[in-house]
């Protein structure tokens, strides 16, 4: 589940303290914990709701402004339940730890190269991992759709697979692009 750097800032404030979506399946679960760039989420309740018993003012708790606009969009989804999803900030990021430490034991380089040869191996593109750690190096800040053409794979294919680097602690997401986190910095210079 995906936020909008605008709610982001507006779950950091606490203004926003529900979310919803459209699935055919929920990507989380009750109890669950759900990690965003500004901390973890704890998915305090996930129920299916009709659209019209959403409220005024649960709407106003997910930062939407224009019922309208949003049923509109809402309708535009596949075919699914809609869900109602209350949450609360639970506590920091901790990927923001493990990207800053640059001081890589052999051990962590040994654990990454594992991970990174799972990775590789499971793709259908092949070895993706270190190639892709040295073009965000090249190029920082670049988008998803720049980084996809350098590797000749799709788009929709790339940007979960770049989460999945940034859950190592390897990258740093922007509003536009991604560079490396200093601890990718390290491991690409030891690699």
């Amino acid at each position: 589940m995906l936020f909008k750097n605008k709610t982001l800032s507006q779950i950091e404030s606490g203004q926003v303290t529900l979310a919803f979506r459209k699935w055919k399946r929920p990507t989380i679960k009750e109890g669950g914990n759900l990690t965003t760039r500004i901390g973890i989420l704890e998915i305090v309740k996930l129920d299916i709701v009709e659209f019209e018993s959403i409220t005024e003012l649960e709407l106003k708790k997910a930062g939407i402004e224009d019922r309208i606009s949003w049923q509109k969009e809402i309708n535009n989804k596949k075919q699914g339940n809609l869900y109602r999803i209350e949450f609360r900030l639970k506590g920091p990021d901790p990927r923001i730890a493990l990207r800053n430490n640059s001081d890589l034991t052999s051990e962590d380089i040994t654990t990454l190269v594992k991970r990174f040869k799972r990775m590789d191996n499971s793709s259908k593109y092949g070895p993706w991992t270190k190639r892709t750690l040295s073009i965000i190096q090249k190029h920082p800040k670049k988008r998803a759709v720049f980084i996809a053409e350098k590797l000749e794979v799709e788009k929709d294919w790339l940007k979960p697979q770049i989460r999945k680097l940034k859950g190592l602690g390897l990258t740093i997401s922007h509003e536009i692009g991604y560079e490396l986190s200093p601890r990718g910095k390290a491991l690409l210079k030891k690699l």
